[in-house]
């Protein structure tokens, strides 16, 4: 929809003049410095959308930035995701409960975290009680 570039100049009090074909789109919209110095206009739900992926790419890059201190290569929300599941059907060896706590609808999509041995069950449990 809005792909391209125009050239408009701005007026003596600052205002920018919208072309009339824009102006029924552009009824709620923002406006922001872009690149070069330029101004970018985006539909309020365009920018809504760039707003949640810029949110989703910080949450990730802080993630990463966590697990790199804590001693991994990458980190990232699934790898959070499936420690926890893991880490959860160790505790407490049940698979329901782990579907559950993970909000799956199918226990064989669960069954995936049913990977346990003994030493990683205490470990597990005493991580989940202190609350990691």
């Amino acid at each position: 929809m809005f792909v391209g570039q125009y050239s408009h100049s701005v007026d003596t009090k600052g205002r920018l003049a919208i072309p009339a074909k824009f102006r029924g789109e552009l009824k709620k919209a923002v406006v922001t410095k872009g690149l070069d110095n330029c101004l970018f206009l985006y539909p309020k739900k365009e920018w809504d959308k760039l707003a949640e992926q810029t949110k989703i790419w910080k949450l990730n890059d802080y993630i990463n930035t966590i697990g790199k201190e804590a001693g991994f290569s990458k980190m990232n929300p699934y790898f959070l995701r499936h420690t926890f599941g893991v880490m959860h059907y160790n505790a407490y060896n049940d698979i329901l409960k782990t579907r559950d706590k993970m909000g799956q609808l199918n226990v064989s999509a669960t069954e995936v975290y049913a990977v346990s041995d003994d030493v990683w069950k205490d470990k597990s449990r005493e991580l989940l009680e202190v609350g990691l």
